[in-house]
This record gives C-alpha cells, sequence and structure tokens, in this order.
C-alpha cells in the first residue's frame, strides 16, 4: 500500500473575514492542486464554529509535500 501524507488544521478569524478569506484562498488552492503529487487540498468553512475554516491537504508522498 503507498503512503499518503494528510494534513488537516483550522484556522480561526472574525466571522465575517471567512468570505473574503476563501475568495482569496482560491489561487492558493488551485496552485496546490497542480502541484506534482497533490491529490486534494480545500479550505472550507466550519458549518458549526462561525469564523473557523478547516485547511484539508492529502499528498501522495512525503517527497511532493
Amino acid at each position: 500500500m503507498a503512503t499518503r501524507i494528510i494534513i488537516s488544521g483550522t484556522v480561526d478569524m472574525p466571522p465575517e473575514n471567512v468570505a473574503p478569506a476563501l475568495e482569496a484562498a482560491k489561487p492558493l488552492i488551485v496552485g496546490a492542486l497542480t502541484e506534482e503529487g497533490c491529490l486534494d487540498y480545500d479550505w472550507c468553512p466550519d458549518p458549526l464554529t462561525p469564523g473557523r475554516i478547516r485547511v484539508f491537504e492529502r499528498w501522495e508522498t512525503e517527497a511532493d509535500l
């Protein structure tokens, strides 16, 4: 079985800053998805915690990361 690297984290901010932050992150997300070995990269608002963004990355190998 192949090794995968998963990174999961959160970013907290004032709730009114979430939408602008997600919009500003689009080029970063698109850029990461073009990197060799990047299987997933996403920022999502947390539906239960206002002002929290969840960040998720999944990479093919540690070298790719």
